[in-house]
């Protein structure tokens, strides 16, 4: 009987040893899964708006140039599905010119969602989107926390 409890004791920890390994490998995994898609999901929207701008240069603020975008959103959005909209695509210009170096925004993409970026670019001042960006980045921010902490000194200030 006490041979019994003890194996099962022993099969229960050897389990557990199991379990806390391979959860950490799956769970290592779907992080770096998921940095890889964020990364790859901004580049491709980042892609987009560098494409767009420098392919319209100065008409993409005409009304012409207006008209060029709201078609080609149209044509997109119905191959693509929503994330094609104009506003997304007029988004997609504005962190591109923002970011307007390629390999500065793959890197940061690594850590820096697209959610992240459009929270930044709406920051005019570029000392002020460089300090939330870096801090972002050192306390590993959501959108929200970046949201909130925007927020929260803004009040200050007032």
């Amino acid at each position: 009987m006490n041979e019994e409890i003890i194996n099962m004791r022993l099969i229960t920890q050897v389990s557990d040893q199991l379990y806390d390994g391979v959860t950490a490998i799956i769970d290592k995994a779907r992080r770096q899964v998921a940095v890889y898609v964020n990364a790859h999901a901004s580049m491709t929207f980042w892609n987009v708006g560098k494409f767009i701008i420098d392919d319209m240069d100065y008409q993409t603020y005409s009304a012409y140039g207006q008209k060029i975008l709201a078609t080609l959103s149209q044509r997109l959005t119905a191959r693509y599905g929503k994330g094609y909209t104009y506003s997304a695509l007029t988004r997609m210009m504005k962190v591109a010119r923002l970011y307007n170096d390629r390999e500065m925004f793959a890197m940061l993409s690594q850590t820096l969602s697209w959610s992240h970026f459009l929270e930044l670019v709406t920051i005019e001042d570029p000392t002020k989107r460089l300090f939330y960006q870096q801090m972002g980045i050192a306390e590993h921010w959501s959108v929200q926390q970046l949201r909130d902490q925007q927020d929260g000194i803004d009040r200050d200030r007032k």
